[in-house]
């Protein structure tokens, strides 16, 4: 049986792992092949983030503008999907690397 593994998600844009075993389970050799595929997929989350900021600030302007209720609710609840793979991936850079993940907003 596989200790861990990674699956891609779609709505994040990347791979998250799912370890089965606790970490210190793991042998060194494990260890130091999960820390290599930590260090690239935290790699790729500050791009990501600033994507889905992105889309975000867009889809905004673009839904505070909508006359009809029903299109700005559902323009709302697209929105709060987005944030919520933002906060997705801040937890998952954090427990990654055990820091937080500073993002300047750039127009």
């Amino acid at each position: 049986m596989e200790k861990y593994e990674f699956h891609y998600v779609e709505e994040l844009g990347i791979e998250i792992p799912h370890l089965y075993v606790p970490y210190d389970e793991l042998s060194e050799d494990e260890k130091e092949d999960l820390q290599v595929k930590f260090e690239e997929i935290s790699g790729k989350i500050p791009e990501r983030i600033q994507a889905l900021e992105k889309e975000y600030r867009d889809s905004y302007y673009l839904f505070a503008k909508e006359p009809s209720e029903d299109a700005f609710y559902h323009g709302m609840e697209y929105l709060n999907r987005l944030s919520r793979n933002i906060c997705e991936l801040n937890i998952l850079y954090l427990q990654m690397q055990g820091n937080h993940l500073v993002t300047y907003i750039a127009d």
